[in-house]
């Protein structure tokens, strides 16, 4: 009998175990409409067929009203760790600036929407999670305010020809990393970005490694004997094969591109005869 009770004592003690792991998980912030449009309306550049999107919007449009509604400010349970509110701003910043573009497509730039040069980033409010704001305040103060990482200026784009392209998967915390890893050595190897010229002794960068140098050198911290540079930054993202090109290059004179800020859309591209 006593052996029955210490059974029955034990089985008690181990009910609120079992229900508390019978409880619901509360599901991760659903991106499939965003992923729906980037697989389909994507080239593999990343160019975007706006006039298709345009006439067949409703994923994108579902996805501006989840992301308005919910975000990790105002919904942190659904958002727990860094690498799910990163994902969340980096693809609410891509599907807005999607939407954007559509709203005022026809267009040749995302410069020429709105009324004054650049008002979709500096005047247009955006909704996320019941808050408003500008694309530039969710660029600088959030996205880079709060995470540091400068690998964001390769997975954040701008519907522009010298963006780092729109990649065909959303982002997602549990990939998060090797994502914006890919991200940022594919932009990095890139000669159309990232040009090496040992003959000439001159470096040719992207002007994105000029408006964010400090993010690039300030993510490195110090070395002893000088500051990190760009450069240095470039040597962890190059292969093998450029990176000893880079290092033969160490008085390099180095210059920065003019940034085309032509759309990112296909039709485009292919009127322009251009292979980005």
């Amino acid at each position: 009998m006593r052996r029955i009770y210490v059974i029955f004592g034990a089985l008690l003690l181990g009910a609120p175990m079992l229900v508390g792991d019978s409880k619901p998980q509360r599901p991760p912030f659903d991106y499939r409409p965003l992923e729906r449009v980037l697989a389909k309306y994507l080239d593999a550049e990343g160019r975007v067929d706006y006039a298709a999107l345009k006439q067949n919007r409703h994923d994108l449009d579902e996805m501006i009203e989840r992301i308005s509604s919910v975000s990790p400010d105002s919904a942190p349970e659904l958002f727990p760790t860094r690498e799910a509110k990163l994902a969340y701003w980096i693809n609410a910043y891509n599907a807005w600036i999607l939407r954007i573009v559509v709203d005022n497509y026809p267009t040749t730039s995302i410069t020429k929407i709105g009324m004054i040069p650049y008002g979709a980033f500096f005047v247009k409010r955006v909704r996320l999670g019941g808050s408003k704001m500008t694309l530039r305040s969710l660029e600088n103060d959030i996205v880079r305010g709060r995470f540091h990482d400068p690998r964001i200026h390769f997975a954040i784009n701008c519907a522009s020809a010298s963006c780092p392209p729109l990649r065909n998967r959303v982002y997602l915390a549990e990939t998060l990393d090797q994502q914006l890893d890919a991200a940022t050595r594919a932009f990095i190897n890139d000669p159309r970005h990232v040009k090496l010229d040992a003959a000439g002794n001159r470096i040719e960068l992207s002007k994105i490694f000029d408006w964010y140098a400090s993010d690039f050198t300030e993510a490195l911290g110090s070395k002893s004997g000088g500051k990190r540079t760009v450069a240095d930054y470039l040597k962890g993202y190059l292969n093998d094969e450029r990176r000893q090109v880079l290092e033969k290059l160490p008085q390099a004179k180095v210059s920065y591109q003019e940034y085309d800020w032509n759309l990112n859309d296909q039709a485009q591209a292919v009127a322009r005869g251009s292979s980005r």
